[in-house]
């Protein structure tokens, strides 16, 4: 598991720049109206391809809203936080976020796709344990 060496907070659509290994932790929000309700959060990481994005990594999160709050009311009390582990292998590269509400009486709710908020910085190369194996006279 890496270690965390800053802590960049970005909103977006302001850029993170992270590195191979690092965390993000994405924090969500919404306004909700209506019945009690139960879902999860489905937060990932996704570079521009086909569809119209292809996901490197998610991760999701449960929630329950007991009482509808007040009109106009953020809901902050669902527990949102979600980690990503920024994979190796895209060295280099500015990746997109989003987040979606699932398993929700209707159709999943998408929220925008911040494309490029994320910039991979390049991998260095790492050399250790440089040591002789063995030696003899020739």
């Amino acid at each position: 598991m890496a270690k965390t060496v800053r802590v960049d907070l970005a909103a977006p659509p302001q850029k993170i720049t992270v590195r191979a290994g690092d965390t993000i932790r994405v924090r969500s929000a919404f306004r909700y109206e209506g019945p009690p309700m139960t879902g999860r959060f489905r937060t990932a990481m996704y570079f521009k391809g086909i569809d119209p994005h292809d996901e490197m990594v998610f991760g999701h999160r449960s929630f329950t809203i007991p009482d509808s709050p007040s009109p106009g009311v953020d809901v902050s009390t669902a527990p949102s936080d979600i980690d990503l582990l920024v994979p190796r292998g895209f060295s280099d590269k500015q990746i997109g976020l989003y987040t979606k509400l699932v398993d929700i009486t209707g159709a999943d709710i998408f929220s925008p796709y911040y494309d490029d908020i994320i910039v991979i910085e390049p991998e260095e190369p790492v050399f250790s344990n440089l040591v002789i194996v063995s030696y003899a006279k020739v």
